[in-house]
């Protein structure tokens, strides 16, 4: 909204334009902020035309000669600015001092600059009092109304995100709702080109109907209408998903053959009941050697709706969370993925989660280790491994045994 310009001097004084560089000017940007006084109730004196605290003036335009209408609440300051005014900064102060903006006729109320530098260094508002409807956004982005019970507008969100936060801040939103606060992060990095990243989580089954096309709508468009985007001119979008496994799809993952039996035994208690099962059955289902032999094609079953369709697991990313690595490098070969990092105690790390049914995958190894010499070096299936210096690798099962038996 700061979208005008004039030139002061140092003590805030008004210059010309032609006379700036004699009077080595600066530039000033403003906007037009509202004058009026909140709209409460008011004094008597506030609407006395021989009181100094009179608010209900009209202003002559300074082109036209005419009578200038005031805001409906009255001005938050007074005319004059004489020993008994309650505010020296009054109408007649401001005008002569070139802060207020006016219409190009009588028609339009008198406006107040406000000038940028002036409140950049201001304390954020812990109390907003105006509001931007987010269902014009969204119907807009989609074409069509009601996609969300009262939805924010991103703008109103990025005030917050501006006012508390940095360039490179990750702002959490926990409750992701209709999508707002990632979509107003991105706004704010495309205004400031800053680095700011978020994370939005929600539990709704509309995080894959409403949040995601909403996002990645708003990297490619900043301006929709029914549905389209009028011009791709987006910032652009790297958003990853991550999915949980629910109770649910553990339960439906633990179904067990009927041949096995092991079920046909009643427990009062249904929780004991799926403690035993995860004793029972889970290395099988989840840490098994076998499962890990490749970084690609780990599946587990989702329940959504009805069905229980199987759906990919990313191994990597999830091994990069139970050994807390911090990520330097990733990237994929024939033989295997490779990651470089550091770990929570400050160690460095190499991964090399390989492809075993890969011809050369030891010599795959023996290379990366030379080229990439760490403090702790974790791999799969290491037990098959033969060749000097092998017994240095730390299991990758291992490590998703031991937090699958402390959850």
């Amino acid at each position: 909204n700061y979208c005008h310009a004039e030139y002061r001097d140092d003590e805030g004084n008004y210059i010309l334009e032609n006379e700036r560089e004699n009077k080595q000017a600066h530039i000033w940007i403003w906007r037009e902020a509202d004058s009026s006084m909140p709209a409460t109730k008011q004094g008597d004196s506030t609407r006395d035309p021989d009181h100094p605290n009179w608010r209900f003036y009209k202003p002559i335009h300074p082109i036209t000669g005419k009578l200038c209408p005031h805001p409906k609440s009255g001005w938050k300051f007074a005319y004059n600015d004489d020993d008994n005014s309650p505010d020296k900064r009054s109408f007649m102060v401001l005008n002569e001092d070139h802060r207020i903006v006016w219409g190009i006729d009588e028609n339009k109320i008198p406006q107040l600059k406000r000038i940028l530098s002036e409140v950049e260094t201001n304390v954020g508002k812990s109390v907003f009092r105006d509001y931007s409807d987010g269902e014009k956004q969204t119907s807009a982005m989609f074409g069509k109304s009601g996609v969300f019970l009262a939805p924010k507008h991103s703008d109103f969100v990025a005030r917050f995100i501006l006012q508390g936060s940095k360039s490179e801040s990750i702002i959490l939103d926990c409750f992701g709702g209709s999508g707002s606060t990632a979509h107003a992060v991105m706004n704010v990095n495309r205004l400031e080109k800053s680095r700011r990243k978020f994370i939005t989580a929600e539990v709704n089954r509309y995080f894959d109907t409403l949040i995601v096309p909403r996002l990645k709508k708003a990297g490619a468009s900043t301006d929709w209408q029914s549905g389209k985007a009028k011009e791709i001119n987006g910032p652009g979008l790297f958003l990853r998903i991550q999915s949980l496994e629910q109770y649910e799809d553990t339960l439906e993952n633990l179904a067990q053959d009927s041949e096995a039996g092991q079920m046909e035994i009643s427990f009062d208690d249904p929780a004991f009941q799926l403690r035993y099962r995860l004793d029972r059955e889970s290395r099988k289902l989840y840490t098994s050697v076998h499962r890990f032999t490749s970084p690609l094609g780990y599946q587990l079953k989702r329940v959504e709706g009805g069905e229980t369709p199987a759906r990919e697991v990313d191994l990597v990313e999830s091994l990069v969370y139970l050994i807390g690595l911090d990520v330097q490098r990733l990237y994929r070969e024939a033989a295997g993925i490779l990651l470089t990092g550091r770990n929570r105690r400050g160690q460095s790390v190499l991964v090399l989660f390989r492809d075993c049914g890969f011809e050369n995958s030891a010599d795959w190894l023996q290379a990366k280790l030379k080229e990439h010499p760490a403090d702790r070096v974790y791999t799969n299936d290491p037990a098959s491994l033969t060749f000097e210096g092998c017994e240095r690798f730390e299991s990758i099962e291992e490590v998703f045994a031991l937090q699958f038996g402390r959850d």
